[in-house]
């Protein structure tokens, strides 16, 4: 395997992650206001989907490790475009964290046409 050491001692492949994480989260200030928040949110989404499947989140498994919270920057800032990425990934953080709004969605994507075509053959009549 390609994480494995020679004499077998796996290595930490977190903890470059991390260490370079700390890097950008302490100049990140400078070069983008957002960049902190975007960092944050990375964080909860590996935290979240750590130890979860995704038919795990779905289905409402709670997760077993602590979730960062992140404060929210407001909207407008001069900056180097990061802004842009900071809405869908609250959205997918908010989605890993409320899983009832997936299947909201699906169910809503499925009764729309479904009462759509049922009002227009009832009013056809």
């Amino acid at each position: 395997m390609s994480y494995t050491r020679k004499n077998g001692a796996v290595a930490a492949l977190g903890g470059t992650w991390d260490d370079a994480l700390s890097v950008v989260k302490n100049m990140s200030g400078s070069v983008d206001p957002y960049l902190p928040e975007v960092l944050c949110r990375v964080d909860q989404i590996r935290a979240l989907r750590k130890d979860r499947s995704v038919l795990q989140m779905l289905t409402g498994k709670a997760p077993t490790v602590a979730v960062p919270n992140c404060s929210t920057t407001a909207p407008g800032l001069p900056g180097i475009g990061v802004e842009e990425a900071v809405a869908p990934l609250r959205a997918y953080v908010y989605m890993n964290q409320n899983p009832w709004i997936v299947w909201l969605g699906i169910t809503a994507a499925l009764m729309v046409p479904f009462l759509l075509g049922y009002s227009a053959g009832k009013g056809s009549k």
